[in-house]
């Protein structure tokens, strides 16, 4: 119970003043990042029957409910709101740990610090660093003990280890001391799944798996609240996270080294595309071509993507087909983004709306486009990806991506996240004038000086 217990009090009592920083000014980076995943996520298909479902079961109004505004139960808060922001795949990534961690823990924290009421923003900031961190040191750690090596592809880092990092958050916003968060993780641990089949199904819940995490976690930690105890050896126990999930093994300096010290959130990705992130090394190195040679639509015979053999391979290499929801199959699909950034030479959210996806032109274009895994990847990185345009007029032109775009090596800058903001905003439920996006960016920046949660949620809140 060691690890545990390290990890427990490692969030309940890392002080805000002891934070570094440039970790400080990340964690709003990713805080508005998730926000603008959000504003788009919005009105993406299944999202407005969550929060209508949240709404009719209701509870005590205590936590807000992102955009469409209306207070609810934290739990379900949470809930709705981590479906918004994951619902287009735009939301960060941590590429070597494989997993989607502000997604899990932010609506988990602001949930949580609502029904507590008047935590201040450098609390938000606090839990938000500190649960993302424990959840990416989480996924890290992961290696794959003796004959799970083929079964371990199937759980989901994102959901398996993101649910203790919202519950770690949601109990550090409420104030719980380190046998309080011990507990809260421990709790959380019997709600503990997360799949890909529903990624092979292209099921709309796979946009829900993190918002269940999120739920939990906010759960978890008002039952651990409330004197309920949890699974003391979560981790490490007979039947804990690592030997259940992974056969037995982990890195134990990934988890524990430099605590306090190196912080993994500094090592998430932005993503410059709503789709899967398997995708952006193939579709910026597209674009790469189409903006450096006059080449046409028309002018493709057809398209060769060289990938690794990663663990998601399977998942977006295969040939496009509309199967489950088309929307969900398009953003797992190397070959539908490639086809879509060489028809409009960009990928935005409007090439993944389904009249678009199942359009005879977008359908034809990505029937060009074969995936191969014959790279060998590199360490730590979902690279390198080459691309082949073979025209009609026998020409050929390749590009190569190592460390795709929004990566700490290749990032998105400020500016650019905030354009995504921007541009984010022009995809939700009702209209956001310049100012209002302004001045939501201008608070969440900011947000170590805001008094409250609630001087937040005004922003984030209702139409």
């Amino acid at each position: 119970m060691e690890t545990e217990q390290l990890l427990s009090h490692y969030v309940a009592e890392t002080p805000y003043e002891e934070i570094p920083s440039d970790v400080v000014e990340m964690t709003k980076l990713c805080i508005l990042d998730t926000a603008a995943c959000g504003l788009a996520g919005s009105t993406a298909p299944g999202v407005r029957e969550v929060v209508e479902l949240a709404q009719e079961l209701g509870g005590r109004p205590e936590s807000t409910i992102m955009y469409y505004g209306g207070k609810i139960s934290s739990p379900y808060a949470a809930f709705a709101n981590s479906t918004m922001c994951h619902a287009r795949d735009f939301d960060d990534t941590h590429d070597r740990g494989v997993i989607h961690a502000f997604v899990n823990v932010m609506p988990a924290v602001l949930a949580a610090s609502e029904r507590r009421g008047g935590v201040s923003g450098r609390e938000i900031i606090a839990a938000c660093a500190l649960g993302a961190d424990l959840a990416c040191r989480l996924a890290l750690a992961v290696t794959f003990g003796p004959g799970f090596e083929k079964t371990q592809p199937g759980f989901l880092r994102t959901t398996v280890c993101g649910i203790f990092g919202a519950a770690a958050g949601a109990a550090r916003a409420l104030g719980l001391d380190a046998n309080g968060v011990h507990h809260a993780m421990g709790i959380v641990y019997s709600q503990t799944g997360g799949n890909k089949q529903c990624v092979t199904d292209a099921s709309l819940v796979k946009r829900m798996q993190p918002a269940l995490a999120a739920q939990g976690g906010v759960f978890a930690a008002l039952l651990a609240q409330r004197g309920i105890t949890g699974a003391a050896g979560f981790l490490e126990g007979l039947y804990g996270m690592f030997n259940l999930y992974w056969g037995g093994a982990f890195n134990r300096d990934e988890l524990l080294g430099d605590l306090g010290r190196r912080y993994e959130l500094m090592n998430l990705s932005f993503k410059p595309y709503p789709s899967c992130r398997h995708s952006h090394g193939a579709i910026e190195a597209i674009l790469k071509i189409v903006q450096e040679h006059p080449l046409k639509p028309d002018d493709v015979d057809r398209v060769v993507v060289h990938t690794s053999k990663h663990k998601f391979y399977d998942n977006v290499s295969r040939p496009f087909a509309v199967r489950g929801n088309p929307q969900v199959d398009a953003q797992f699909s190397i070959p539908y983004a490639v086809g879509a950034a060489l028809l409009r030479k960009d990928v935005f959210l409007d090439v993944f709306e389904e009249p678009v996806v199942r359009s005879p032109e977008f359908q034809q274009m990505a029937a060009k486009v074969e995936v191969v895994a014959d790279h060998e990847i590199v360490p730590g990185s979902l690279g390198p990806v080459t691309v082949e345009v073979f025209t009609r007029h026998n020409r050929r032109y390749t590009s190569r991506v190592d460390e795709f775009k929004g990566h700490p090596e290749n990032p998105m800058s400020r500016e650019e996240i905030l354009d995504k903001f921007q541009k984010c905003s022009t995809a939700a439920f009702c209209e956001y004038s310049a100012q209002r996006v302004r001045n939501i960016a201008d608070g969440i920046l900011g947000l170590e000086e805001l008094r409250s949660v609630e001087d937040l949620m005004v922003l984030l809140g209702g139409k």
